[in-house]
């Protein structure tokens, strides 16, 4: 017997992620998440019910990974007291990590955390650790890179202008590599 893949009758359960008004401007809604996430390969797999017990057993260890988040050291009493807030609820004399290109796209409205080993980021050193399964919340959208490391075609400086700016070139790169991986 075959069984469907796990992660596939999740998508179908998918309950409406909470998008910034620019991601939907870009066309991010919750169906391209969702078709998003049925177009990975691993997704389109059918597997035998031995893999599908296989499948759920990594994917119980995967989520039981931290999620890590680097702030700056002064921020941990403000994060202590209201939790960890996206650049746009930050006061303006906070530092972050936000360049045009993110607020272009609404990705200042967002928390960022990353799944790996906690590592010093832009001058943030200090680290936040979350549970694995807040990937599994709703209103958590995930993607292979940040938009910001995306090697761009030249200019480099790209990165530091708004989408709009940007070549069609640039733009057509992020819609493959960045729009087109969210899920």
């Amino acid at each position: 017997m075959v069984n469907e893949h796990p992660a596939q009758g999740e998508a179908r359960k998918w309950q409406q992620p909470i998008l910034s008004q620019k991601l939907l401007d870009h066309g991010i809604t919750a169906a391209k998440l969702a078709e998003n996430a049925a177009r990975y390969p691993e997704m389109q797999e059918k597997l035998s019910d031995a893999d599908s017990e296989k499948v759920k057993k990594i994917r119980a260890v995967l989520l039981k990974l931290p999620l890590v988040h680097t702030t700056r050291e002064e921020s941990l009493s403000e994060i202590e007291r209201d939790g960890i807030r996206s650049q746009s609820e930050l006061s303006s004399n906070q530092r972050n990590n936000t360049i045009p290109l993110d607020m272009s796209l609404g990705l200042n409205e967002y928390t960022f955390f990353h799944w790996a080993l906690p590592r010093p980021y832009m001058g943030a050193t200090t680290t936040i650790l979350a549970r694995g399964s807040l990937l599994l919340n709703p209103r958590t959208i995930v993607s292979p890179a940040d938009v910001g490391e995306l090697p761009l075609p030249a200019p480099y400086h790209a990165k530091h202008l708004e989408y709009e700016k940007l070549t069609l070139q640039q733009q057509q790169y992020i819609q493959k590599h960045y729009f087109d991986t969210l899920v």
